[in-house]
């Protein structure tokens, strides 16, 4: 069995009793034959199994604060970023990191791209936490993987349009004249 509340049915419904009216939420009963799974209530869906390909990759810290404050926080993460791509076999063709958050576009032969954004958030969370003595969220949740679609010629435009957009990213915070100088892009590569 599972309980179940109705839906309102009007507008007074939504607004709540009235100043001399009490309101009985009445609860019924639903039977059903197939039960209920966590999966069947979350509130966000389930991540694609595909897990190769091409993907546009973010993530930003958790209520938009400032996570790669200095420089040596962007090198630990492209460090992580590095290592990580090692181990899983994922190929990292643009990256833009920037003070709250980053952007890459990678393409995963082998697969594992849950593995390898798993290993590079987690280790770089732990030790930034370990770094500024605190506790908590780094990031917000999980990353968000956008898979980036090809033609059946295997036409490279969409790719490049996806990396342009990664390294114009820095363009909100500075002249158009300073971006080859801006260090945390695979721009200048």
């Amino acid at each position: 069995m599972i309980c179940s509340v109705p839906a309102p049915t009007n507008h007074n419904d939504l607004l709540g009793p009235g100043p001399n009216k009490s309101r009985r939420l009445r609860i019924e009963a639903v039977e059903t034959d197939t039960p209920l799974c966590h999966r069947d209530v979350m509130a966000r869906g389930q991540r694609s199994a595909q897990q190769h390909g091409w993907f546009h990759l973010t993530d930003r810290g958790v209520d938009r604060q400032d996570i790669f404050i200095d420089d040596r926080e962007h090198r630990i993460f492209l460090f992580e970023l590095a290592n990580a791509a090692e181990q899983f076999g994922v190929e990292i063709h643009a990256y833009c990191v920037v003070t709250t958050h980053f952007h890459l576009v990678v393409n995963c032969p082998e697969g594992g791209l849950s593995g390898f954004m798993q290993r590079v958030l987690q280790r770089f969370a732990v030790g930034h936490n370990r770094r500024f003595k605190r506790e908590g969220y780094v990031f917000t949740g999980r990353f968000r993987s956008d898979p980036i679609i090809m033609d059946d010629r295997g036409d490279t435009a969409a790719i490049q349009q996806v990396c342009r957009y990664v390294h114009r990213n820095p363009l909100d915070f500075m002249p158009r004249s300073q971006l080859r100088a801006f260090p945390w892009s695979s721009y200048r590569a």
